[in-house]
């Protein structure tokens, strides 16, 4: 017997078995805020950057303006929106919310990272929490988010939003991006460096766990300033994830949670905005390792359309593996209130991925901006 269906059946079972462990280690892990059990305090800072943000700005402040939590503030930044993102924000007064008006960003940023920046230097708060435009919030999201820091010890914490979904293309693609979240990455590390990497390594390695979402990132001031802030990751298209890491690499305590019940988000609204989004972040949040994400590429590739290829020879375990990503994304599905009937399109989610890869990959060796929001990107 050919021996390569062998290597092929094994390879993938390991896949999927490792991977299943980390899922079902996170379903462990992957807590909603805590529940304010006393008196909160601490001052927050809700800091909003918004460009061509007309869809969803008003829900987005309106929502942060309705929270129980004593000491609270709301900046927003109209960085140089070219839509109704302005003229809504005028409509809105309350005491607590300013909005700032900003330009074109310095050569060297991007401009996302330059509104956080501009928006942390003119907060008050003890916290700093850089929130998307496009995210709403339950009226005790703050009080939880300050529960979180006093009960973890965290310098930063983030919550990955329950994702509401409008077109079929966000349902094979939103939840796959959790997918890949929760299979991949232990949470539990994001906490802390994993107990069984040696201690030598651990201060170079353990920032590599370090992750966060943008939409909704929480850190305290004190250790905000002191790695930089944003201008630590001005150049950066994740952000988020950079400034995780230069947490994580100066003694700082990351804690990640489940945004269901708390803080929900719509990120794009459109086809095309689904595509050229996830063009400008894919190979980004690879750190541009070409060889990287052209192996992770046909890691996915393998384990997704392999079992295909085993059919003739194995068909009960083809028939298992591949079942087995569909199993995973039902339970992923089901802790983020996904929902259950789209898990059977994996394949599909996946095949969007791919092709999506060849033109990242194209812009990136034709060294081919990308426009996202009126601004080019570099590749």
């Amino acid at each position: 017997m050919e021996l390569y269906p062998v290597y092929l059946s094994a390879f993938i079972g390991i896949w999927y078995g490792v991977t299943s462990a980390i899922l079902l280690r996170n379903l462990a892990h992957f807590h909603p805020l805590p529940r304010v059990s006393g008196p909160v305090t601490g001052r927050i800072s809700v800091c909003i950057p918004a460009r061509n943000e007309e869809t969803g700005i008003a829900a987005c402040v309106l929502s942060y303006l309705d929270q129980d939590h004593p000491d609270y503030e709301i900046l927003v930044l109209d960085d140089g929106s070219t839509d109704r993102t302005g003229a809504i924000l005028a409509e809105i007064s309350h005491p607590r919310l300013r909005v700032l008006h900003g330009t074109d960003p310095e050569p060297g940023w991007l401009g996302k990272p330059r509104a956080c920046m501009r928006l942390a230097e003119q907060a008050t708060g003890d916290i700093l929490l850089f929130a998307d435009a496009d995210t709403w919030v339950g009226p005790d999201t703050l009080g939880r988010t300050a529960a979180a820091f006093a009960g973890t010890g965290a310098d930063l914490v983030s919550v990955w939003p329950w994702q509401q979904l409008g077109s079929r293309r966000e349902r094979w693609v939103i939840p796959a991006v959790y997918h890949a979240l929760l299979t991949l990455l232990p949470i539990v590390y994001a906490h802390r460096p994993p107990r069984w990497m040696p201690r030598f390594l651990r201060a170079r390695l353990g920032p590599l766990f370090a992750a966060a979402n943008g939409q909704f990132l929480a850190i305290r001031r004190d250790r905000y300033f002191r790695i930089g802030g944003h201008a630590a990751v001005r150049d950066r298209v994740v952000d988020d994830v950079e400034l995780a890491r230069a947490v994580r690499a100066d003694g700082g305590r990351i804690r990640l949670f489940n945004g269901i019940g708390t803080v929900a988000c719509r990120m794009y609204r459109s086809d095309e905005d689904l595509w050229n989004g996830f063009r400008k972040n894919f190979l980004a949040g690879f750190g541009y390792n070409v060889p990287l994400f052209i192996g992770m590429g046909l890691i996915h590739a393998t384990v997704v359309f392999g079992p295909w290829l085993l059919l003739p020879w194995h068909p009960v375990a083809a028939a298992l593996l591949l079942l087995a990503p569909v199993a995973q994304r039902l339970l992923v599905a089901a802790l983020m209130g996904f929902p259950l009937r789209d898990a059977p399109l994996h394949v599909v989610s996946v095949l969007w991925f791919q092709r999506l890869a060849f033109t990242v990959l194209r812009d990136h060796l034709t060294r081919r901006p990308v426009s996202w929001k009126g601004r080019y990107i570099p590749s």
